[in-house]
């Protein structure tokens, strides 16, 4: 790893095509999925119901407030725009 300066930016390097080495992204990929299948058992749906459980988990996750960025929101990090919550 090396910091890129003031920035706080930190790279990493990765082999490609190796998402299992990433163990950030695929603890939030199974956090995501995790979710994705209580909403369809909760609300006893079928699977082709996936796609709008996983756009529904992501849109909540988006707007949550997350530690790692002090409380504050993905969406509005993102967007610099205040959001409705």
């Amino acid at each position: 790893m090396s910091n890129t300066g003031d920035l706080g930016i930190w790279l990493e390097y990765r082999v490609s095509k190796t998402p299992k080495l990433n163990g950030m992204a695929e603890r939030m990929n199974r956090t995501v999925m995790k979710r994705v299948w209580s909403i369809l058992a909760d609300a006893k749906l079928s699977k082709t119901f996936w796609v709008e459980a996983l756009m529904t988990t992501v849109y909540v996750i988006n707007r949550s407030p997350s530690t790692p960025l002090d409380r504050d929101t993905p969406q509005r990090v993102w967007t610099g725009k205040d959001i409705d919550i």
